[in-house]
């Protein structure tokens, strides 16, 4: 079965494999298991976390501040993960209900990708098994509401075999798991009809429990992973599916699986229901306690009720409607519910938070939900040094720290503050004090900005631009300042546009001393990043430690680098005159049919004083592929021009359910961090990784703020929209600082840009300024653009 899709250049008129998107969005219905590589759904609250494949493989997280993996996963192969074993006990054959890992045929199948769930539904000689995998809203567990059918005219008699393989470890195991075995055990526990399963950690004298419970009587049990499967067999075949039953072998100091089983009978067309639940819970007490919560009355469907009701209660927040209703689907699904799930969650960002990738997220969440960007913002100050260095990344894991590597995460909290205050008009924020992550000294938060804008003043090379020392936000960028000479212009406009915005705060709070400060920082540096960062048609990457230029039309190889150029249009420190030079650029060479190269080639001659990726293999990570998270840069920069033909070709060329999956290899129904270049034509548009992108963070920003050109500015909106001139209207619904506005945009002229009306609640406005009304209420906007 196809996706059908609406022909256009970007695809050729190809029509969509493996799948298609539900009628209401809410679903991508996934109808052959062997899809290009393993496709996941990623869900979870804040205590628990799942990944799953399409064919059940996966695994889940546990755990808020320290994070544990709870099964056992190879994500090259898909196995191992949460499986549903069903058996035929009067022919002895026996099938999964997410196809792995027995992989039989199937007379039916479908894995429905859910936006908060995956449901399974397999059919194999008459016995039809639905199995739904969610995370409840909180708690930390995942159930498994399932409903097993016997489809014939006779009846039948089907076991059924819940089973993960326990991987109870906060770091992904070696080669040797005989290690990981040396200090795992798991039992029975008859009080709560559950498999416990324990690792030792003997150096934090911790015991990590895990269980699996269910409640359909319980015939047989494993905890042995020997026992359950047998020698020489796999979990494609394991023994105890052949006997029809486990052997109740406990596991002490051996690889212990959870295993169960149950027996049906079932008359022809008669259904039967259980739950299976596997999580974190280190008592008896406490799983008592859960069992009661999620067994009593059908309450496991009441909690699949209340996922999906959050999920429609989301696209209150933020919704828009366009000419073009499958872009409006994933928009208003899928891409609002990747920047949820990946700020709000574990089910993404697991094992550990990247400082710029974190705060990232935070900007993507202010179209959501400000209050979740707050808590970002206020746990990221943890992580701050006394220096005003921010961590690279903070370890959720026995992982160490990553410290200060690169000179970019630490200007990410500044901006993002910034932006958060913007929407929310919560200045209280500032006053937060927090201890430093390498000192109990405490410093609020307005103090913690300006620290760190006084470190990245002091941190300036010979053409009074900023250092880069080892990269930028191009992380691969680590040879061109090794010595504490080389710049990066792209650092200078971040710091630039940065030192813009927190002047704007401390007018704001009645600094205006630190004000007139950060202005004239922000003026000498926007004069040195156009006197010799420009180079004639674009702007330059940087200067090596020997004052060599990177990213010129000189260079041996890199001459043109996207970042510096979207950036001098978001920070504002590009002329109108050279903007026009720097979108003729972009457009001749970088545009490709997946969106804007990162780099104008691949650099294929190793060169250590420009870095690590010169030594990458050509367009992958940061060598010169379509990077989305540069792309979407480009987009809300498209956006800022007024470019609104330019802005709706880029998302459609960088969103995925556009683009031939045999050709990508991806999830139709969520973004992937790359899209290979043409300099490896075999791989030309393959993608890398899906999910963990901070690229639908700035997608979002560019559709609510610049497409639509809805823009919070403390206690009023700034209604600009930058629309295709072909879309004669559009809409968005957004809740804002607790009140629902719904603005209508009218284009009568067949502009891209430019507003000549605005009515809020029937009375027109003076310019394209709205008073936030703050009442609580629905309010209606009517934006009518024209020249």
């Amino acid at each position: 079965m196809s996706h059908e899709i609406s022909e256009n250049k970007y695809t050729g008129g190809q029509k969509l494999k493996y799948g298609r998107f539900s009628k209401d969005g809410s679903e991508y219905i996934v109808t052959r298991p062997d899809t290009p590589r393993p496709w996941y759904n990623r869900f979870g609250n804040s205590e628990y976390s799942v990944i799953i494949s399409q064919t059940g493989g996966g695994f889940a997280v546990a755990g808020n501040s320290h994070q544990y993996l709870v099964n056992w996963y190879i994500p090259r192969y898909d196995e191992a993960g949460r499986f549903l074993y069903v058996r035929d006990d009067e022919t002895g054959d026996f099938w999964s209900v997410g196809y792995a890992p027995v992989r039989k045929k199937l007379d039916h199948f479908e894995c429905r990708h859910g936006l908060g769930w995956t449901t399974f539904v397999a059919r194999r000689k008459s016995i039809e098994c639905k199995m739904t995998v969610f995370v409840p809203l909180d708690g930390a567990v995942e159930l498994w509401n399932v409903e097993l059918t016997n489809l014939s005219k006779r009846k039948r008699k089907i076991s059924v075999f819940p089973f993960v393989e326990w991987s109870i470890e906060d770091v992904p195991q070696g080669a040797d798991d005989l290690v990981y075995a040396a200090h795992s055990d798991g039992d029975f526990e008859p009080a709560t009809s559950s498999i416990v399963a324990s690792y030792r950690y003997t150096t934090s004298y911790i015991f990590a429990k895990a269980f699996l419970t269910t409640d359909m009587k319980i015939k047989s049990w494993d905890v042995n992973r020997a026992s359950f499967v047998g020698n020489g067999r796999t979990l494609a075949n394991p023994l105890a599916l052949e006997r029809g039953k486990c052997t109740k072998t406990p596991a002490y100091a051996e690889i212990s699986v959870g295993a169960l089983s149950g027996a049906f009978s079932l008359k022809p067309k008669q259904s039967a229901e259980f739950t299976v639940m596997s999580g974190m819970a280190d008592t008896k007490k406490k799983r008592t306690a859960l069992r009661r919560r999620f067994f009593k009355d059908g309450a496991s469907k009441r909690e699949l009720a209340r996922v999906k009701d959050f999920w429609t209660d989301i696209n209150n927040n933020v919704e828009i409607r366009t000419p073009d209703k499958k872009f409006d689907r994933y928009v208003n699904r899928w891409l609002v519910r990747h920047v949820y799930t990946m700020g709000t969650t574990h089910a993404v960002r697991y094992l550990g938070k990247g400082f710029r990738n974190y705060m990232q997220d935070a900007l993507g969440l202010l179209n959501i939900d400000p209050s979740e960007s707050r808590r970002i913002i206020l746990e990221a100050m943890k992580y701050q040094l006394t220096s005003g260095e921010c961590l690279h990344r903070w370890s959720l894991s026995r992982m160490p720290h990553t410290p200060p590597a690169h000179v970019d995460p630490k200007i990410w909290l500044p901006l993002t503050t910034c932006f958060y205050i913007k929407n929310s008009n919560d200045f209280d924020i500032l006053k937060h004090r927090e201890r430093f992550h390498d000192s109990a000294q405490r410093a609020s938060l307005l103090d913690r900005l300006y620290l760190i804008l006084d470190k990245a003043w002091k941190e300036l090379g010979p053409h009074g631009l900023s250092l880069i020392k080892r990269g930028d936000w191009n992380d691969s960028l680590d040879g061109m300042g090794r010595k504490g000479r080389g710049e990066s212009v792209w650092m200078s406009m971040a710091v630039y546009w940065t030192l813009k915005e927190v002047a704007e705060i401390a007018r704001k709070v009645g600094d205006k001393r630190r004000c007139n400060t950060l202005l004239k920082r922000a003026d000498r540096l926007k004069t040195a990043i156009n006197k010799y960062g420009w180079d004639g048609d674009w702007y330059l990457m940087g200067y090596t430690d020997e004052g060599k230029a990177v990213g010129s039309h000189r260079s041996e190889q890199g001459r043109m680098f996207l970042m510096p150029q979207t950036w001098a249009v978001l920070s504002g420190v590009v002329s109108s005159a050279r903007q026009k030079k720097l979108f003729k650029a972009i457009e001749s060479k970088l545009e490709t049919e997946f969106g804007p190269l990162l780099i104008d080639k691949p650099l294929d001659k190793p060169d250590p004083s420009i870095g690590a990726i010169t030594f990458l293999a050509k367009g992958m990570s940061e060598n010169g592929p379509v990077y989305s998270h540069a792309a979407s840069f480009g987009l809300c920069a498209d956006a800022k021009a007024g470019r609104g033909n330019e802005l709706y070709s880029g998302l459609l060329k960088i969103l995925p359910y556009l683009h031939d999956p045999s050709v990508t290899l991806a999830e139709p129904f969520v973004m992937s961090n790359l899209y290979r270049p043409a300099d490896v034509p075999r791989k030309y548009g393959a993608t890398h990784r899906s999910w963990k992108t901070s690229t639908p963070n700035w997608v979002l920003r560019s559709v609510v703020e610049g497409l639509m050109g809805v823009c919070v500015n403390y206690d009023k909106l700034l209604i600009n929209p930058t629309i295709p001139a072909g879309w004669k209207k559009c809409s968005i619904r957004r809740l804002i600082q607790g009140d629902t506005y719904e603005i209508k945009i009218i284009n009568p002229q067949g502009v891209q840009s430019g507003v000549t009306e605005v009515w809020f609640d029937g009375k027109q406005q003076k310019g394209n300024r709205v008073p936030l009304a703050l009442d609580g209420k629905t309010h209606q906007v009517k934006v009518v653009m024209g020249k």
